[in-house]
């Protein structure tokens, strides 16, 4: 528009390309008396991503739908999150009104670093009150299931999951807890009687605690750690661990199938 006349329009043809994946299309965007006006943006490769309405600080009606498409190009040029390499897949629909906002997920999967998992269907949702719903599925580092949980608002909220886990090396499902707060992404986790705290970007987490041992293969039947503190962090691509621990029991035995074969080989054990 003309000069003073506090508005501006931009139209960009877009295109986002990782892991493989390509998405391109174009985004028309104004600002206007201090508005975040998107007039159009759609998306096409593998599914669609669309979206319109406004954003303001003073509040906000904007949608941005993403079916059965990828997500990858695009959170790899986002700068906090490149050195975790991540993905996602999944349709997605969100809507920022107000002072609220709310996610709904569907065959949602993500990756972040050594974190994988799948939620089949969720909700997210902070308008005045806070709600989550949706069982999360992890993948890696290791397997678990957990619910989701919510409290916040906008500016400010925690994201929390409730459930087990199955850790190699554990005797049994271990509960655990995990709850991510935003803005700041500090972290905090319970697992079982140990517990660790930090941030997520950067990572940097700092914990200490118990955890019951369990190793057959190694004829370690069962044991207990000491955990007196650990910290692990990422630096340029690469994680690093550090920390001291004290064995407090360890129970040694042959494995019940290897001390079959051994029995039957003609060694008496007993």
């Amino acid at each position: 528009g003309p000069n003073g006349s506090g508005k501006s329009k931009v139209g960009e043809a877009l295109r986002f390309v990782g892991a493989g994946d390509e998405l391109k299309g174009q985004a028309v965007f104004r600002l206007e008396g201090g508005r975040v006006l998107v007039d159009r943006l759609r998306l096409l490769g593998r599914g669609s991503w669309e979206g319109g309405g406004y954003w303001s600080p003073e509040g906000s009606d904007l949608y941005l739908s993403l079916k059965d498409t990828v997500f990858t190009p695009v959170l790899q040029v986002v700068p906090p999150l490149k050195p975790y390499r991540p993905e996602g897949s999944g349709s997605l629909l969100l809507r920022l009104k107000g002072e609220g906002f709310q996610v709904e997920f569907k065959d949602f999967r993500f990756r972040l670093g050594p974190v994988a998992g799948y939620l089949p269907q969720g909700l997210l949702s902070l308008n005045g009150g806070a709600r989550a719903e949706g069982e999360l599925t992890l993948l890696a580092p290791f397997p678990g299931k957990a619910r989701l949980g919510l409290e916040g608002r906008l500016e400010e909220f925690q994201i929390s999951a409730k459930g087990v886990v199955t850790l190699p090396g554990l005797k049994e499902e271990t509960p655990a807890e995990v709850a991510f707060r935003y803005p700041g992404y500090g972290v905090e986790i319970h697992l079982g009687e140990a517990q660790a705290q930090g941030t997520l970007f950067p990572l940097r987490l700092a914990g200490y605690g118990r955890l019951p041992l369990y190793y057959p293969r190694y004829y370690l039947q069962e044991g207990l750690l000491d955990v007196k503190s650990f910290f692990l962090y990422e630096e340029k691509g690469t994680y690093h661990l550090t920390g001291n621990a004290e064995v407090l029991r360890a129970k040694l035995a042959l494995p019940e199938a290897r001390a079959k074969e051994l029995t039957q080989g003609g060694v008496d054990l007993e």
